[in-house]
């Protein structure tokens, strides 16, 4: 779903809390958007 948010909102990066396979997966994708991605 971060795929379809808009390249302004992906420069800001993104944020999550969790420390499971939510995690990996926004770690992931952040990693391939090029995006900054905060994980609490």
């Amino acid at each position: 779903m971060m795929a379809k948010l808009p390249e302004e909102v992906l420069k800001k990066g993104v944020i999550c809390s969790s420390a499971g396979n939510h995690a990996q997966g926004v770690a992931l994708s952040a990693k391939r958007l090029n995006c900054n991605a905060v994980i609490a």
